[in-house]
């Protein structure tokens, strides 16, 4: 019998966790910021990294239309330069409609309905549109800050990297955001709190600390998309009132995940 590696399976935990990376470029894409001289390490107050948020939320919705690829790479611990697995994606943005690809999950959203297609499970998930990804949450920002330990910023090559030190007992020791010159982020790096595997290896494989970097590449703004970019009609079809597979994907399962509308 095959066991498993202990990455393996933390890394089926770090997919679960994925939202938080994906989302964390649309907090920071907008970030114009300036730059002192210096490479040295600055220490930032809560109250000041807080501010920067909050003045870029606006900027963040006035984007209308980009799209950017995404690259995922997870490792073993914190300082391995091999990665275990790698992955690449995209995110495309039109309005409050936007599609996405990443380990094997496709999201698509328009004004009507969201899908969540699983590519593994092969089944699709009906929810009704958000707008969480058009704004920066305030809210979860100030709850982060409480476990926040401390957050420094320097100039690197190429633009600047803020770090922020999370509390011990958090799910991430510490996140690392990296912009460009130009203020928009083109790297995230995640240093995870340790994972326990499910599978009795010996004392150094019972717990690793996985690391994951996300890597932003060809940002385009003002994309004009083609007319069915945010449509559902390849993956879903409406019959008798009800959402089914449809097309290349008439084998997956079906979950309307939606409240009755009164």
């Amino acid at each position: 019998k095959i066991m498993s590696s202990p990455v393996k399976i933390a890394n089926e935990k770090i997919k679960k966790r994925i939202a938080v990376s994906v989302a964390a470029f649309f907090i920071f894409s907008a970030l114009s910021f300036t730059d002192n001289n210096g490479l040295s390490w600055q220490t930032l107050s809560k109250q000041e990294f807080s501010s920067i948020f909050k003045k870029q939320e606006k900027l963040n919705k006035d984007i209308g239309s980009y799209s950017v690829n995404v690259k995922h790479a997870s490792y073993e611990n914190h300082t391995a330069a091999a990665p275990h697995e790698q992955s690449e994606g995209y995110f495309h943005k039109s309005g409050s409609s936007y599609r996405s690809s990443m380990l094997g999950m496709m999201i698509i959203q328009n004004s009507k309905i969201k899908l969540v297609i699983d590519t593994g499970g092969k089944h699709i998930m009906i929810a009704d549109p958000d707008k969480a990804f058009e704004y920066m949450d305030s809210d979860k920002l100030e709850q982060s800050l409480l476990v926040c330990d401390n957050i420094k910023s320097r100039i690197s090559d190429n633009g600047r990297i803020y770090r922020i030190v999370y509390q011990a007992g958090s799910p991430f020791a510490a996140a690392e955001y990296t912009t460009a010159k130009s203020g928009m982020i083109n790297k995230i790096v995640l240093f995870y709190n340790q994972f326990e595997t499910q599978e009795k290896w010996s004392e150094l494989s019972q717990k690793i600390k996985p690391r994951v970097e996300i890597t932003y590449t060809d940002f385009k703004k003002n994309v004009k998309f083609e007319k069915d970019a945010f449509s559902e009609s390849k993956y879903t079809t409406l019959r008798d009132g009800k959402y089914v597979a449809a097309g290349d994907y008439k084998n997956y399962k079906v979950f309307d995940t939606r409240f009755p509308k009164q």
